[in-house]
């Protein structure tokens, strides 16, 4: 039976899970300090959990992008900090009686306000977070449709046939070299196209394919692909 103290952790993780899911949508939401919390609370109250969230296909990649910067930026902090104390004290003082609890709470919320303050604070001069997180999100997102469209289409014994692996190797080296991240819209919408038409006429091959099935296979990642669609185009250098 699990103890009191790991079901408020698990409570608090399920919370911040949600509240990091919310932030990938809603711009004055933070993502990546609540999947850190969510992580921090279920590596110490559920191995399931915690191999859950570290191995899910969408959320893992904020806290993988973190852990290679080790820093999140100020303001990310001190939203991040705002939140967690605001809900914290809502639940102390209108939803828990019991004053163990309400103690309980608060040394939670003290410990990951410590952790979070400890973070390195990320400088104007380092790379924008944003565009680390959305570079990793379109890699894994070109990884999907492409596995699912190689999978349906050739059948290969490997993970992907020679010809998809080989349009998977140029479509990750084109991620690299965009310019336009953070505020990259769709490759489909880019006012300076920088794929060869082979390579370009291929990847639109694999998107009317795959595309409407990852909305029931990875609901999450084709969610943020049409959201990409609408972002107006942006005037700017090839890539």
């Amino acid at each position: 039976m699990l103890s009191l103290r790991k079901v408020l952790l698990i409570a608090v993780g399920m919370l911040s899970v949600g509240l990091g899911i919310a932030g990938i949508f809603l711009p004055l939401l933070p993502t990546t300090p609540f999947l850190l919390l969510s992580a921090w609370c279920f590596a110490r109250s559920s191995d399931r959990f915690y191999a859950w969230l570290m191995n899910h296909p969408a959320l893992s990649i904020y806290i993988k992008s973190y852990l290679e910067k080790r820093g999140v930026p100020l303001k990310t902090k001190a939203l991040a900090l705002v939140l967690l104390w605001a809900s914290i004290s809502f639940s102390v003082f209108f939803v828990v009686s019991l004053l163990f609890v309400r103690l309980v709470l608060v040394l939670i919320a003290s410990g990951v306000t410590i952790h979070i303050l400890k973070l390195k604070t990320l400088s104007q001069k380092d790379e924008n977070p944003a565009a680390v997180g959305q570079k990793e999100r379109d890699r894994r997102a070109i990884e999907l449709v492409l596995s699912l469209y190689c999978r349906d289409k050739h059948k290969p014994t490997q993970p992907l046939c020679t010809a998809c692996q080989e349009l998977l190797e140029y479509a990750r080296l084109r991620l690299k070299l965009c310019r336009h991240y953070p505020e990259k819209p769709a490759c489909s919408k880019c006012p300076n196209p920088c794929y060869k038409p082979s390579r370009r006429q291929q990847m639109i091959d694999v998107m009317r394919y795959a595309g409407p099935r990852m909305l029931y296979t990875h609901p999450i990642v084709a969610l943020r692909h049409l959201f990409a669609l609408k972002r107006t185009p942006l005037a700017g250098k090839n890539s």
